[in-house]
């Protein structure tokens, strides 16, 4: 009986014992072992202020080694602060040279970021101007003076002013005059003054006594001009003088127009933005591309004649397309020149977001050509709403993004950044040596916090997730944004409808759980945004099961025809704002009551949402992807060291274990495990059993394929091996 019964025991051990080993027996030939993990597929991205302090005796070379050692980054873009001209070639190339050539053996790629221009030879022909605007009426005997002065302008010096245009009409309502009575005063009118402030003297004769008077000045500054070809080619200049240089990125950072004082300078002085952005290459490109007159078009989008307002709606329409693709010109020549020179890999990059309101001074400054814009990612900055990052994300190629972000509160920063993570938005940090906007994170505690969250960013890179599962797509109507008319009370400060708050619906949505992603109509005009066989909005491969579009109001007709194919296809839409007239001035009553028949609601609120029949996110800390894997995040666990718990539900199975800062998972239709990323893992239980197990906790990957799983664990075999896998 003891012979048996010994028999029976280790009969038993061998069973258990190959039910045990036999699994990780067959995983550990599959399994390798890092002392780090290796960044792949996006690059870690950081941002260098190059101040004379950083010139002197060549301290850039042990910087960039200290950086290698104690920052995540293999990309670092150079930005010129404090002095530093990066167009004073002279004393730059030597710099870069020594540089690039150091980083390139510390595996850190130098991107190149390139400001406007300071040395340009400005001319009337060559520079940027503004439109100042002003009202008067003339006296009996057909006299007035008036005072006009630049204003709303910061950084840029103005050279020169003249009298642009004067009329004088009977003027009898806002913006209306009675027909007939308009007349081109400009030759009755003498300017006399300085940059700073100019006086216009007007003798427009008895014959116009009483009228009112509305006069043009145009004041020249010391911009560039985004419509000219001397302004491209300077750029054009640079580029070729470095170009042997073998920089890995080219970036343009806030490329726009004249810098203009913000909501917060104008509010304490009562003051509105009323003026306008002028160049002859900007009249050349108008006259082109609508044929037109852009001077007269100038007073026609102010005033019109009582009872046909049509010339004022084109012309607003028309001025606000042109001025707000302006930028997008200059970029996409000066990528295509860069990719030409340095080669297609190069990396075209950083933001052109300005201050990331649609309502403020950013149609004035850049265009709000976030999503167009030519570059390899996606790129935001700060805290624009995650919609909108998704927006741009999914409008480029890449399953990534990047946001620039910056804070003094180094803590807020990286609890941002990984929140961000989830989302499938990386976070490109600005920035080292940074002693004005945010924390210098060259410093230990920032270095320290930065590298914690890039250790979650090369598990997710390794992963490969992508963007949060967006089902609804908003549509931005960006026709309406730019021209207010005719509702005079939606008139903001910038001269644009900053009662439409496209960026606060989205963000309502979003945190509500009905994750979205913006874009303007912009994209149904380019043929970004197409409709697939399915009649569902598609955009570089994504679907969308349901749409929002905000404000028709002077949509262009091929954005009027695809809402109306996507209607009455059955497509589910919520419509806000009511559609009077389109692009091009003409009646579109008919085209808007027939999609408001068959929308799901004809205003926005969350309620109306609802009816779009979209599932919520039920993650707290995360989301489901566009690819149906899921990815938690979690800060406190990360900036502490400790571990806290996720539950995961795909399909009839729930997953559930510990993690450290971020957990991702991808599984088949069976429930097998096809992805897996997480930070300090020990075990993976599927419905309450054990699938996979380590001795100790570390960082792991997981991916599956027709040849079986292969891992990769941070640590040794001694400390993490793997102790079964199922």
């Amino acid at each position: 009986m003891k012979i048996q019964s010994f028999y029976k025991v280790v009969l038993l051990f061998v069973a258990i014992h190959s039910l045990l080993l036999s699994p990780a027996i067959a995983v550990e030939k599959n399994v390798s072992y890092v002392e780090n993990l290796t960044n792949m597929r996006h690059p870690l991205i950081g941002y260098w202020f190059i101040t004379p302090e950083t010139l002197k005796d060549d301290a850039y070379l042990w910087q960039i080694e200290e950086y290698a050692r104690t920052t995540p980054y293999t990309m670092i873009f150079l930005t010129a602060r404090n002095g530093v001209d990066f167009f004073d070639v002279k004393t730059m190339h030597p710099v870069f040279e020594r540089l690039v050539r150091k980083a390139d053996s510390l595996n850190i790629g130098i991107g190149l970021q390139i400001w406007e221009s300071q040395e340009l030879d400005y001319t009337e022909k060559t520079c940027s101007r503004i439109i100042v605007e002003t009202e008067t009426k003339l006296d009996s005997a057909g006299k007035a003076v008036c005072k006009n002065r630049p204003r709303n302008i910061r950084v840029a010096k103005p050279f020169k002013n003249a009298l642009f245009r004067a009329y004088a009409f009977k003027k009898c309502g806002t913006g209306v005059y009675e027909p007939g009575s308009l007349r081109d005063i400009t030759h009755l009118c003498i300017q006399s003054g300085n940059n700073k402030e100019f006086r216009i003297d007007i003798e427009a004769g008895k014959d116009l006594a009483d009228y009112d008077v509305y006069v043009m000045s145009e004041v020249y500054y010391e911009w560039p001009c985004l419509f000219s070809d001397y302004t491209m080619d300077s750029y054009y200049r640079l580029l070729k003088a470095y170009s042997d240089i073998p920089f890995k990125g080219i970036g343009f950072d806030e490329f726009g127009y004249l810098r203009l004082q913000t909501r917060k300078m104008l509010e304490p002085k009562n003051e509105n933005f009323r003026i306008r952005h002028y160049s002859m290459a900007m009249k050349e490109q108008y006259r082109d591309q609508y044929n037109r007159n852009l001077d007269e078009d100038l007073f026609t989008m102010r005033f019109s004649p009582k009872g046909d307002d049509t010339e004022k709606i084109k012309a607003r329409n028309f001025y606000m397309d042109i001025m707000r693709h302006g930028p997008l010109r200059m970029e996409n020549a000066l990528a295509r020149y860069a990719k030409n020179i340095y080669g297609h890999d190069v990396f075209i990059g950083l933001h052109s977001t300005f201050h990331n309101d649609f309502d403020n001074d950013e149609i004035w400054s850049t265009g709000i050509n976030w999503w167009t814009l030519p570059r390899d990612y996606g790129h935001s900055d700060e805290s624009i709403a995650t919609s909108i990052q998704m927006g741009i994300g999914m409008a480029n190629t890449q399953n990534v993004m990047y946001n620039m972000f910056y804070r003094k509160d180094i803590d807020y920063l990286a609890n941002k950044a990984l929140t961000d993570l989830r989302y499938g938005v990386r976070t490109l940090y600005h920035a080292i040596n940074d002693g004005m906007w945010g924390a210098a994170l060259e410093l230990p505690e920032a270095a320290d916090l930065v590298m914690r969250v890039e250790r979650c960013a090369k598990l997710l890179n390794h992963f490969n997730a992508t963007y949060a599962d967006a089902r609804i797509l908003v549509i931005a109507g960006m026709e309406a944004l730019a021209n207010w008319y005719p509702d005079y009370e939606s008139r903001g400060m910038f001269d644009v409808n900053e009662t439409l708050k496209f960026q606060d619906k989205v963000r309502e949505m979003w945190d509500a759980g009905y994750l979205n992603a913006l874009v303007p109509t912009d994209l149904i005009e380019n043929d970004w945004l197409t409709l697939n066989k399915e009649n569902k909005p598609i955009m570089n491969g994504h679907t969308f099961d349901a749409v929002v579009y905000l404000n028709p109001q002077y949509a262009k007709p091929k954005t009027l025809d695809f809402i109306k194919k996507y209607v009455d296809g059955g497509g589910k839409l919520l419509i806000e704002g009511v559609a009077r007239k389109d692009f091009y001035a003409n009646n579109q009553k008919e085209w808007y009551d027939e999609i408001a028949g068959k929308a799901v609601a004809t205003n926005y609120s969350l309620s109306n949402v609802a009816k779009l029949g979209i599932p919520e996110n039920v993650y707290k800390d995360g989301n489901r992807c566009v690819d149906g894997a899921v990815v938690l995040t979690d800060y406190v666990s990360l900036k502490n060291g400790s571990r806290t718990d996720f539950s995961i539900t795909i399909g009839d199975n729930v997953y559930t274990g510990k993690y450290q800062g971020v957990v991702a998972l991808d599984v088949d239709e069976q429930g097998k495990i096809k992805r897996f990323a997480c930070g300090a893992f020990d075990e993976l239980f599927c419905n309450g059993k054990s699938v996979l197990k380590i001795k100790s906790p570390a960082d792991i990957v997981l991916s599956s394929d027709a040849q079986g799983a292969k891992i990769t664990i941070v640590g040794s075999k001694k400390k993490n091996g793997v102790i079964y896998n199922e």
